[in-house]
């Protein structure tokens, strides 16, 4: 089973294109589509419900308050059952159409994780900003793991390294996660699709940043 984990928020203007879109590219393959809302304010959760019914590959977790995208994450990881777990966003940059081809790459090399790295069309200027600001944090915070703002969440990875991953009591960002516990991985180029508006701005980029920065402290 192939066990794909979407983190949602506020999603009633893309669940829908998703789960058909998801359904139309991976004919033939045995998966389960993890969709987890953060305590959204809009009808996200009532659209899931709803969606159940036409789609059953879909599972609704629910958080009882807003968490976050990461420990969202982390929270869907923990319930998916395939051998290979996709992570990827709710708001289309991450094209469904895309995750055969992850699919068939990590089969081949047989490495626990296949990234997707995103030909990036033009961000606005603010939205730039902080994720230059979020990755030079990252990078004083964690010098030796290799980080690149062109790989996001979306990628293919073997159960083996989301145990490792899940096992880690210091986790806080899910790339850095992965790059602390993979053994081998390789990244392939896929365009980034036609996002609605990201819930995910430049200022909640930093406060994630600030937030691990806090947390990597108390830990010292």
């Amino acid at each position: 089973m192939l066990s794909i984990i979407i983190p949602t928020y506020n999603a009633q203007s893309t669940l829908e294109e998703l789960c058909r879109r998801f359904n139309q590219s991976l004919l033939g393959v045995d998966y389960e589509l993890i969709l987890v809302n953060d305590a959204s304010t809009d009808v996200t959760g009532e659209m899931i419900y709803s969606l159940q019914g036409q789609y059953p590959p879909i599972r609704y977790i629910s958080n009882p308050q807003n968490l976050g995208q990461h420990p969202t994450i982390f929270k869907g990881l923990k319930a998916a059952a395939g051998e290979y777990i996709v992570v990827m966003d709710c708001d289309l940059q991450d094209k469904p159409e895309d995750i055969p081809t992850l699919y068939k790459n990590i089969l081949e090399t047989e490495v626990e994780a296949v990234l997707a790295k995103r030909n990036r069309k033009e961000d606005q200027i603010f939205k730039k900003y902080g994720s230059v600001v979020f990755y030079a944090l990252m990078g004083i915070l964690f010098p030796k793991i290799p980080l690149n703002p062109a790989i996001g969440n979306f990628g293919i990875y073997h159960k083996d390294l989301i145990q490792r991953v899940l096992a880690d009591t210091n986790k806080h960002f899910f790339p850095i996660s992965v790059q602390k516990h993979v053994k081998s991985s390789k990244s392939i180029s896929v365009d980034q699709g036609f996002a609605a508006k990201s819930n995910y701005s430049a200022l909640e980029r930093i406060r994630l940043a600030i937030s691990i920065l806090k947390k990597e402290r108390s830990l010292a």
